[in-house]
């Protein structure tokens, strides 16, 4: 019964597997996103040679315009049960991971062992206090019984708990990312023009043995000509 429960839970991805497949990517989305990371994970998604599998999901709560932020826990273990399920029904393919912003805390949190590359798209150095300045800034935003509620540009509503920033700001994402990085290769973009997390240098992980860092003249979500330059690397990550 546990094992068809986790059976259910796979069906409710968007989960794209040819029989011929030898490869599949995994992408894990940042902060109060869907799983298609408003396009840029489509993006990427569609530029992927077609025999590769491709799996995007929530990592939170979801109805047609709310998305409800649940505990950073809770999203380590959804991560943890996709890639988990992905190795029972995929035992001989080659599981490749995509994470963007928070999802790269998710990732690191959670270091899992894949055979496949790594690849990290603008990780904050910190979650806690700029992302709540950020979000407690954000035009519209207001509280109901502490909750954060805040309309998002892409008319979605992101509701963030009480506790969520609390529970994030003693974590550092640089010395998470530095630890992992004992274990896999990790392929790093910095977006150099990031709004959000603003002026970040990660000198923890410069001239890192395992951790190779491009730099992009990008915003956080790779908009506009960089979201060309971004596919492209990604691309050559993947597949060169």
């Amino acid at each position: 019964m546990k094992l068809n429960k986790k059976l259910a839970l796979v069906q409710e991805l968007k989960l794209n597997v040819p029989e011929s497949a030898t490869d599949i990517l995994v992408f894990v989305h940042g902060f109060g996103v869907r799983w298609d990371s408003r396009g840029m994970f489509t993006d990427i998604e569609q530029s992927l040679p077609r025999s590769w599998g491709k799996v995007l999901f929530d990592l939170y709560k979801i109805d047609s315009k709310d998305v409800f932020v649940t505990s950073i826990n809770e999203q380590v273990q959804r991560l943890s049960e996709v890639l988990g399920q992905l190795k029972f029904n995929y035992p001989d393919l080659k599981v490749h991971l995509l994470a963007h912003s928070q999802g790269c805390m998710i990732t690191a949190l959670l270091k899992p062992k894949i055979p496949g590359k790594v690849i990290l798209l603008a990780p904050p150095e910190h979650i806690g206090t700029r992302l709540e300045e950020y979000f407690n800034n954000y035009p519209g935003s207001h509280k109901v019984e502490g909750e954060l509620i805040v309309p998002r540009r892409d008319k979605t509503i992101t509701h963030i708990p009480a506790d969520y920033f609390k529970q994030s700001q003693n974590t550092n994402v640089q010395e998470l990312i530095l630890e992992y990085s004992n274990l896999k290769k990790i392929n790093f973009l910095h977006a150099t023009k990031d709004e959000v997390l603003g002026g970040v240098s990660y000198k923890l992980l410069q001239k890192t043995k395992n951790i190779e860092i491009i730099e992009l003249p990008a915003d956080h979500n790779f908009t506009g000509q960089s979201r060309l330059e971004l596919v492209k690397y990604v691309s050559q990550i993947l597949t060169g």
